[in-house]
């Protein structure tokens, strides 16, 4: 090289002609099809624009193994700072290393130019700091050879500290035949054979990726002595896909056992254990682990060390899942048996994990058997129909999304139109959906998509039902156009015309071990219930793909905002927003200054609209923050620390002021925004909570609902769910709480005073029947009022149905959390949200309906039974390992080597591997502390007319009309209209408008003032002064 330096950084090479992204099957070589299937297991970020060679389908890790690798990684010792990927392919080890944010350099090395292109392509698609990789383009041999032999032939940039570096080497197996060989001769591998690798990379801690049937006994061999060398298997979907050899490096000191370099047994937490016993010899303990962090079924470890000329085979861990499958593990366990020549005689997994042949003969050992079968015996029924319940599904993970999804495209097309069929109920439960009031008919709600999990298998929904409010009627509507099956999209109206628009959502195999993140968008008509695909081509012309996301609108845009991507390695949520024309028929991502504060990545958070833009508030994500390590018998000095992801749940509150473009900026200008974070807002609901579902309504947002993690361990937390009402005022941010009351029995006003002698003597009139009737009934003179009289004018309509009755509560729904909310005609309808009880989570089936003018009770519309919960393998055994407990504490006694018992389960599983305590020097806190909370004005002191307790909107706009007509012509001339030029019946309309919003403005204040008055007995207030018609005829008599 002209530098000097045989090996140099590789600059970012252009993608080449064998750099390929097929998106189907027919273009896909033969030969690849098998891996063209699982792509999405491979890069689950695929369809955002990967490439990859053809001879890259064959090399490259699949994500969730990747991902776990990438972890097991991170165990090793801290002062171990930077990796090298001595064979980068296309980048799924490599990208999986930097996602796990462990590592501060990482060294790739790849030789063919077209994969490295690929690979430095494909990392930036999943957002890797290019900063972090230092591509080459060589061979790895010639890169370690310089590098121990003669570090100044490498750039600066490639000169690592061998003693501060990790090596992963994920060599050419020589094709598949290695899936043949029972045991696979690690000599025979081309083109690197093993001893050619480890020659090459003994000068390192060194982490080799092998065939799932490589010789444990040719790896053990390479062993320091005194050291150990672990061999992981990492399996997907009940197969075992590869294995990792973790060996340590022949120059380092020697260490004890505990500070081994791999630890790969601290990432898992023990909850069952089984022992395998052979004869008269007995094996090393083995232990079962399971956990909720990854999709990984299970990888089985075994550790293997040289000493006296033999081996000794340590089966260390066995990770899983959701269920254990334990044909799955038995044959893991014949698969260690194979090798090492052991007579596997029992393997106890379970409930009768932890029995001891040496007491089995004893008399209170046999006592506490029969005990234990008899209730076995009375379980039976129920493990049988949970069992059977998981049958159809066993199976259920081996799928490819591509071609369920295919098969729902298929199933659309058989519709030739779009058709509407009554339901003979309402639809099936779901989460995840979204509901919203129909904007072409005030009497109509829509509900798209969701998911359903019931504790085994997880079923999408695609399907668009109407709900008629009047005639309480559910119809599902069929398309031969439609958005595929998904759950956590989002949707909005449109202000004009009344269209509405759809984006993202994910899907999901029925196991849920492989995720499809949507990035399609659509417009539906809600008129003519057709929808219609919105396709913008280009890179980065749209947005990703996401879930969580939240959209609204403003004049003639639809604003979109945040979200997150869920990989196998991570779940990264997002902070951009895209601004989509529906006039022009673009997106457009507003670049903002650097300086400008704006809000942090974040999902399920509230976008409203305002006259302004938006505003948003709350939300939930992940943030990093710094764990001491909790070791077992460390000192309290010098714990050694590392960074995790905890969650968030945001508070803080941020305005989006927009503008239209200039009208010289030309017809496809996107409008000027701006964020500017707004204080928190009084009154805001404490504790914080996850969950909480907004929605709006007349100037403000309706809130319900939510959870709280009130307590973190280390098994998982416990959770606070709540029900509570909440509105939002937006323009005063300021929070208040909603309370239903019992109906207030109104006090029939007397009708319309009318002018002259026959109007009062009408009323009168009325007034003398009511007490008659009255006095018939045996009711007191003073319940006359509430006495209606029959109008003999008013026919029914011929139509009309009878209304059905409704049971109606003064307790609101039962807690829960990110239940789907809509307001339709001033009513806040509720419908569904999940509940966790334990280890389960329950989707709710009901809808309900509440009147946000009066809140005068929560009526239930429907309410269904929550559905069987199909429990795991571990849950079915959970009362199992209770009656356990005595015995393994027994038994733990007898042999002082038997670790700690488990905790007992959380009620809630942890979603983030957090099993340490957060430091004082990461403070997860808000940025804005208490003290800045934003004060809000009361509505009176803004010099416009303000409502009286118990006044009607109508009386309200009745005794204020001439005023707020007059506002409303003060604001048209200083915007330069000239009010003289409109119709009288435009001016009251508008009018009356400004006097709703008042009203609605106003009304949390107004509704304690009547609870204030009703408490003191005062049911409704009357000024004598306005009732000029009353005091005049008052006066006539009197004269």
């Amino acid at each position: 090289m002209a530098s000097g330096f045989t090996m140099e950084p590789a600059k970012r090479l252009p993608l080449t002609a064998k750099c390929k992204h097929y998106t189907g099957r027919h273009e896909v070589p033969w030969d690849s099809l098998k891996y063209f299937a699982q792509r999405y297991s491979i890069f689950s970020f695929y369809d955002e624009g990967i490439y990859l060679t053809d001879d890259a389908w064959f090399g490259v890790t699949p994500e969730p193994v990747a991902c776990e690798v990438a972890r097991c990684f991170g165990a090793t010792n801290e002062k171990k700072r930077t990796l090298v990927d001595t064979f980068a392919g296309a980048g799924g080890n490599t990208i999986a290393f930097a996602l796990s944010e462990r590592w501060d350099r990482i060294i790739a090395i790849e030789r063919d130019a077209s994969t490295l292109a690929c690979a430095q392509h494909n990392a930036e698609v999943y957002g890797v700091d290019p900063s972090l990789i230092t591509w080459v383009l060589g061979d790895s041999f010639e890169y370690m050879d310089a590098l121990v032999h003669g570090p100044e032939r490498l750039h600066p940039d490639l000169r690592v500290d061998v003693k501060t570096s990790v090596l992963f080497a994920s060599p050419p197996w020589g094709g598949p035949g290695y899936s043949s060989d029972e045991i696979f001769d690690l000599t025979t591998m081309q083109p690197y054979n093993l001893e050619r690798l480890h020659g090459a990379y003994q000068t390192m801690d060194h982490g080799l990726f092998l065939p799932r049937t490589s010789d444990i006994r040719q790896i053990a061999q390479l062993a320091p002595s005194g050291r150990k060398i672990f061999v992981v298997q990492y399996c997907m979907r009940g197969a075992s896909k590869a294995m990792v050899a973790y060996i340590p490096a022949k120059t380092s000191a020697s260490v004890d056992e505990g500070s081994t370099l791999f630890a790969v047994e601290t990432a898992t937490r023990t909850v069952q254990r089984a022992k395998l016993a052979h004869g008269q010899s007995k094996m090393p303990r083995a232990w079962a682990y399971s956990t909720w962090q990854t999709p990984m079924p299970f990888f089985f470890c075994h550790c293997a060390r040289t000493r006296l000329g033999r081996f000794d085979l340590f089966s260390k861990s066995l990770r899983c899942v959701g269920s254990v499958d334990y044909g799955l593990l038995t044959t893991a366990f014949k698969w260690a048996n194979r090798r090492w020549e052991y007579d596997l005689r029992r393997l106890v997994v379970g409930t009768a994990a932890m029995a001891r042949e040496k007491k089995k003969n004893s008399e209170s050992k046999r006592a506490k058997k029969a005990e234990k079968a008899a209730k076995q015996a009375s379980k039976g029924d129920k493990k049988a129909k949970t069992k059977a319940a998981r049958v159809d599904g066993s199976d259920a993970e081996d799928v490819d999304l591509d071609e369920v999804l295919e098969e729902y495209r298929r199933q659309q097309e058989q519709f030739l139109k779009v058709t509407e069929t009554v339901c003979p109920g309402p639809p099936r439960p779901r989460a995840a959906s979204t509901l919203l009031a129909a904007p072409h008919d005030s009497n109509s709600l829509l509900l798209f998509g969701g998911e359903y999990f019931n504790g085994s298998l997880a079923q999408f929904y695609g399907d668009l039902h109407l709900y008629n409010i009047a005639r309480h009627e559910w119809r599902c509507v069929t398309s031969p156009n439609s958005p595929l099956p998904r759950s956590g999209h989002a949707w909005t109206r449109a202000s004009n015309p009344s269209h509405v628009y759809l984006f993202g959502g994910e899907f999901s195999s029925p196991k849920q071990g492989t995720f499809h993140h949507y990035s399609d968008f659509w417009r539906l008509e809600p008129a003519t219930r057709e929808w219609s695909k919105i396709d913008v081509k280009g890179k980065d012309k749209s947005p990703s793909a996401r879930s969580g996301h939240r959209m609204t609108y403003w004049k003639h845009y639809i604003l979109l905002f945040g979200g997150f991507q869920d990989t196998s390695n991570q779940t990264k949520y997002l902070a951009d927003l895209w601004i989509f024309d529906t006039v022009n028929y673009a997106w457009h991502c507003p670049t903002l200054p650097q300086a400008q504060l704006k809000p942090d990545a974040r999902s399920s958070f509230t976008l409203l609209p305002c006259d302004q833009g938006a505003v948003l508030f709350g939300g939930y994500s992940r943030v990093k923050a710094t764990v001491a390590l909790k070791k077992r018998g460390a000192k309290a000095q010098g714990q050694a620390q590392k960074n995790v992801l905890l969650p968030k749940v945001h508070d803080d509150c941020f305005s989006l002021r927009m503008a239209l473009p200039a009208p010289d900026a030309g017809p496809g200008a996107p409008p000027t925004v701006r964020w500017e974070r707004r204080k928190k807002p009084a009154n805001a609901p404490n504790p914080s909570r996850a969950g909480a579902t907004m929605t709006w309504h007349k100037g403000r947002g309706i809130l319900f609902g939510g959870v709280h993690d009130v307590e973190q361990s280390e098994d998982g937390m416990d959770s606070e769910f709540f029900n509570q009402l909440f509105a939002w005022n937006v323009e005063r941010n300021r929070f208040m709480p909603l309370g239903l009351r019992k109906p207030r029995q109104q006090r029939k006003n007397a009708p319309e005073q009318r002018a002259g002698r026959r109007g009062r003597g009408q009323a009168n009139e009325e007034e003398l029947l009511r007490q008659l009737a009255a006095l018939e009934t045996g009711a007191s003179l003073d319940d006359a009022d509430g006495i209606e009289l029959e109008n003999k004018l008013e026919e029914p309509q011929e139509d009309e149905q009878p209304a059905r009755e409704m049971p109606v509560t003064m307790e609101p729904p039962h807690v829960r959390f990110n239940a789907q909310l809509a307001v339709q005609d001033d009513v806040l309808y509720i419908y569904g949200g999940t509940f966790e009880k334990g280890d389960r989570e329950f989707t709710f089936d009901d809808l309900y309906a509440i009147d946000l003018s009066k809140l005068d009770g929560c009526k239930e519309i429907f309410s269904r039974a929550v559905e069987d919960w199909v429990e795991s393998d571990d849950e079915d055994d959970e009362d199992d390992d209770d009656d356990d407990e005595d015995e393994d504490e027994d038994e733990d006694e007898e042999d002082e080597d038997e670790t700690e018992q488990q905790h007992a389960p959380s009620k809630r599983k942890k979603k983030d591997e957090a099993g340490s305590d957060t430091s004082s020097g990461a403070p997860l806190s808000a940025a804005w502390d208490e003290d800045e909370t934003e004060t809000a004005a009361s509505s009176v002191d803004d010099g416009l007319p303000h409502p009286r307790p118990f006044e009607s909107r109508r009386d309200f706009f009745v005794r204020t009309s001439a005023e707020w007509q007059e506002v409303l012509m003060t604001s048209l001339r200083w915007k330069g209209v000239q009010p003289e030029r409109l119709a009288v019946k435009e001016i009251k309309a508008k009018a009356f408008e400004l006097s709703e919003e008042k009203w609605w403005d106003s009304r949390e204040e107004i509704m304690a003032l009547e609870e204030e008055q009703e408490a003191a007995g005062i049911q409704e207030v009357v000024s004598l002064a306005e009732r000029g018609d009353a005091a005049t005829a008052g006066g006539a008599r009197r004269r």
